[in-house]
């Protein structure tokens, strides 16, 4: 199937009693470990998700935290928070730090690490100080990461929700594949592209032809 009678045949199939998230797989051939793949895009039309951003940093302006009502704020003693799990790991979507404060970050590693979480340049959520404000915009907005599995080379993400339009879930999913390619590592095969298939969080993967 094209990509738009995929999107049309999951959005028509979704019988979920919640609203279901629409998502792409894509399966590569490649060393998850010497090849991996990690970037970031922004989705024109974001991912209808709300997200919950947590910002270690030593060095933010507490003006930001009248701007951000949404985004918890904390210096590096917020780690404790972590190390106890009275943040829990599972509640928090997004970990954005400084490169001054990173390093603080070491102590956490073991927990953010397995979760996803933890902060990277690659990523953009290691930052100077004062691209707080903006990369907090852009990631509400709808900027993702992409990244292959630790172990596996496939690529999970979500490209919106069931209640988007089927050109806005269209586009999300071109400019998330466009990315895939132009972040191709070196030295991978001609057909490093297994696969691709979108399915919604409940419902039955369907082949998408590229």
């Amino acid at each position: 199937m094209t990509i738009t009678e995929a999107i049309k045949k999951i959005k028509a199939d979704a019988k979920a009693n919640f609203v279901e998230s629409v998502e792409a797989h894509i399966n590569l051939q490649l060393d998850p470990k010497s090849q991996a793949i990690r970037t970031t895009i922004n989705l024109p039309h974001g991912t209808g998700k709300k997200l919950n951003i947590l910002v270690i940093a030593n060095d933010y302006d507490p003006k930001l935290e009248k701007e951000f009502l949404d985004v918890t704020f904390g210096t590096d003693a917020i780690l404790k928070d972590i190390t106890s799990n009275k943040i829990k790991v599972s509640d928090i979507n997004i970990v954005i730090s400084t490169l001054a404060t990173m390093p603080k970050l070491a102590s956490v590693a073991r927990t953010l690490g397995p979760a996803g979480l933890m902060p990277n340049p690659k990523s953009g959520t290691v930052i100077a100080p004062e691209k707080l404000q903006d990369t907090i915009k852009m990631f509400q907005k709808g900027k993702v990461e992409i990244r292959t599995q630790h172990d596996l080379p496939i690529i999970h993400t979500s490209i919106g929700k069931v209640t988007f339009e089927e050109s806005q879930l269209v586009e999300n999913f071109n400019a998330l594949f466009e990315s895939v390619k132009a972040n191709r590592p070196p030295k991978t095969k001609m057909d490093w592209i297994k696969s691709v298939h979108v399915s919604t969080t409940m419902g039955k993967g369907v082949k998408v032809e590229v």
